[in-house]
């Protein structure tokens, strides 16, 4: 009981300090292209398309099913005051799965200092950017952001991304599943979701999951095969199946392979900026977790969540940097929404790993720990200030494609 009372308020905080926060991005965003696109999309279903002809279009609609939802729940709600219910709901559930495995891979807080502590981190994590303040007339083309506001999909699956993330890692460790059959079935839906989402996220795990696995394999250490096999693999491949010939049925929509081709386009047609320093801009988007990796090296590497992060990113930023839409659809980079939430996973993973190492797991506390983790705490605020100033370009009078095109 005393745990749940200690959760109770730092989660209740936790979300009142989210609603407040993005209340003004919800309002912002909901009028923008992304959103307007998908609520015609939307409407259009509603007017009594097919949805076999409408899905081709929308082959991941979690989106759209829940601003459908509250739509018909609330018959004198317009579909754009349903998606900032969305929108508000998926910030909300953000925040809620962050805080949720800080608890799960460090253990539930047995205080309120380390739950205050957990909310706090939650609530950064959902604000974190690159350290953008070096290109300040190009903050976002190039980069890989942790939180592209402005694409409601993303906003759906990010509290997904990170369950599927931790049922995926759990799978690695030596203790047992309590339950593997619930947790099959489980993490079945947690794959499923994630892809109704966006596939993004799936996509760049699948072969992370068959890396680490092969790796476990050579070193004999234990994997829970069936669970991974018929709770993640088997979901993913067929759904991300499913949907690629549901949207290769369209005949505009053909995939190449394409190295920095999008950000080429990018820059022909958006920001000219889009592809210079693109090795710095990848450096400058993960510094807080190659720090963190680095201060704790030798767990680090003995830390199967955090090394499944990094792989899953690895592929991720592959996919963003080599693949793209064919012909006129090369400059809507759809690839590189891999790369953007696989970093936002990542950072989640990285501060977990870098609380856990510090305050459990680390030798007693040496002059050059302290000073590598003051270091790390430097990087982490740069992101964290880097992202303020992100946020608040989503809370003025800026169209998004300015936001865009010109920061």
């Amino acid at each position: 009981m005393a745990k749940l009372r200690i959760d109770a308020l730092a989660v209740g905080l936790l979300l009142m300090l989210t609603a407040v926060l993005f209340l003004p991005v919800t309002a912002f965003v909901v009028g923008e292209d992304d959103y307007r696109t998908h609520l015609r999309g939307l409407n259009n279903l509603i007017l009594g398309q097919p949805f076999p002809e409408w899905v081709v279009n929308a082959p991941h609609f979690l989106f759209h099913l829940l601003v459908l939802a509250v739509y018909r729940a609330r018959p004198d709600m317009t579909l754009t005051g349903a998606a900032s219910v969305v929108a508000l709901a998926g910030y909300l559930a953000g925040s809620l799965a962050i805080y949720w495995l800080f608890g799960a891979l460090l253990g539930r807080a047995t205080s309120y200092r380390t739950a205050l502590l957990y909310a706090v981190l939650s609530l950064a994590l959902m604000l974190v950017m690159p350290i953008n303040l070096l290109t300040p007339t190009n903050r976002y083309l190039g980069y890989f952001i942790p939180h592209a506001y402005h694409n409601p999909a993303m906003v759906v699956l990010k509290p997904l991304a990170l369950v599927l993330f931790y049922v995926s890692a759990r799978l690695f460790d030596a203790r047992p599943l309590p339950h593997p059959v619930a947790y099959t079935a489980g993490a079945a839906v947690a794959a499923v979701a994630s892809l109704l989402a966006k596939p993004s996220y799936a996509m760049a795990l699948l072969p992370a999951l068959a890396l680490v696995s092969a790796h476990a394999l050579w070193r004999g250490a234990p994997v829970k095969w069936r669970p991974l096999v018929y709770g993640i693999v088997l979901p993913i491949v067929v759904g991300v199946g499913v949907q690629t010939v549901l949207m290769t049925r369209n005949v505009r929509r053909g995939f190449v392979f394409a190295p920095l081709g999008v950000f080429h386009e990018w820059a022909r047609l958006i920001n000219p900026a889009a592809d210079k320093n693109l090795l710095l801009k990848l450096v400058l988007s993960i510094l807080f977790p190659l720090a963190a990796y680095g201060c704790g090296l030798r767990l680090a590497r003995r830390t199967p969540y955090l090394n499944l992060a990094w792989l899953t990113f690895a592929v991720a930023a592959s996919y963003s940097y080599l693949l793209a839409e064919a012909g006129a659809d090369m400059g809507l980079g759809n690839f590189t929404w891999c790369g953007q939430i696989a970093v936002f996973v990542l950072f989640v993973a990285s501060a977990v790993f870098l609380l856990g190492w510090a305050t459990r797991d680390a030798p007693e506390r040496s002059s050059a720990m302290t000073a590598g983790l003051a270091v790390v705490g430097l990087v982490f605020m740069l992101h964290l200030v880097s992202g303020l100033e992100w946020y608040g370009l989503h809370t003025g009078w800026l169209p998004m494609g300015y936001i865009i095109a010109a920061w």
